[in-house]
């Protein structure tokens, strides 16, 4: 799950609704613990802000022209050039419950466009479940660990994104 916006604008729930909509504030799991999963865990609005201050300086936050910093903000011609003068291929996973959700989608539906819809050269997987932090280090686990879900990724969403992503590698080997 990218964070394809680092600018100051980023967090703004008038135009990216799944940042209020998903909070983990929005959830009291000692009343339902039932809804576990069904909310992001990235913290929103406090903690989330001091994400696009990590990554990127003010200069950068607040230049709508600052594609490095916020791949979103790329033009469709700068996209379709990369996609076309490359052959650039790409694979984004986010799940439907983060709170990230809409500048994801934005992303995505901004590569597809510069692709080509239809194209093999963007692949993105929605999964059911919020940030999906455990995916950084979910790779190691599965490569290194040879028990439980790893086993059978339909029991763990994060073997689920991983199972997508090494298939689609393991499509692309060799082109």
């Amino acid at each position: 799950s990218p964070f394809a916006l680092l600018s100051d604008s980023s967090w703004d729930p008038a135009k990216f609704p799944s940042m209020e909509k998903q909070a983990p504030k929005n959830v009291n799991l000692g009343k339902h613990p039932e809804e576990f999963g069904l909310y992001d865990y990235l913290p929103y609005p406090n903690g989330y802000t001091y994400v696009p201050v990590i990554y990127a300086s003010k200069y950068e936050r607040n230049r709508l022209d600052e594609n490095l910093a916020s791949p979103t903000l790329a033009t469709p011609d700068q996209f379709h050039k990369l996609f076309h003068m490359t052959g650039l291929k790409v694979f984004v996973n986010y799940g439907d419950q983060e709170i990230l959700k809409d500048q994801d989608k934005l992303l995505c539906d901004k590569l597809r466009q510069a692709a080509g819809w239809g194209s093999n050269q963007v692949t993105v997987k929605i999964t059911a479940n919020p940030h999906d932090l455990p995916c950084v280090g979910g790779l190691a686990a599965l490569q290194n660990v040879s028990f439980g879900p790893a086993n059978k990724p339909g029991h763990s969403s994060v073997c689920k994104a991983w199972h997508e992503v090494l298939s689609w590698l393991a499509e692309d080997k060799g082109k």
